[in-house]
């Protein structure tokens, strides 16, 4: 499976480049600089505060938000909850976001988007310094769970 990423145009990049450069001072100076982030941490700063602590106990949070849940994948941006063990998720489980996935026979490939899952690769993205991306396939999804309102 392949990816295809296109940013932003040249003309794009330096229009923002430019008016973030002339944000004033004060401005700059109270947003706070990005910071390594939990798995959960970085889902909440996208949907709100999930009434949770570890990874692995956010599916009844999720519903009592109005997501619906399913054991396959819904579509691009499900929110992901893997069960402690399923594809080397740790002991509190992990919850990201669904970038990509295929389904081909009885097995499923998924790319999840997320903060806290892999040693390198980072990117900053919702003022988490650890986001990146981490693939894997399975055939059996007793450990994995697919949320969406």
């Amino acid at each position: 499976m392949s990816i295809s990423l296109k940013l932003m145009s040249l003309p794009t990049a330096l229009a923002i480049a430019a008016s973030v450069a002339s944000l004033p001072a004060e401005v700059a100076a109270a947003t706070p600089a990005a910071a390594p982030c939990q798995c959960v941490n970085y889902v909440q700063n996208y949907i709100g505060h999930i009434n949770t602590y570890y990874a692995k106990d956010a599916g009844p949070a999720l519903k009592a938000m109005g997501y619906r849940e399913s054991a396959s994948p819904m579509g691009i941006n499900d929110i992901v909850v893997l069960q402690p063990g399923f594809a080397g998720a740790r002991p509190g489980g992990h919850i990201a976001f669904l970038a990509s996935y295929s389904i081909s026979g009885g097995t499923v490939s998924v790319i999840l988007r997320g903060a806290n899952q892999s040693p390198s690769g980072w990117w900053t993205d919702h003022n988490c310094s650890n986001v990146s991306r981490w693939s894997f396939s399975y055939s059996n999804n007793w450990g994995i769970k697919y949320y969406r309102r």
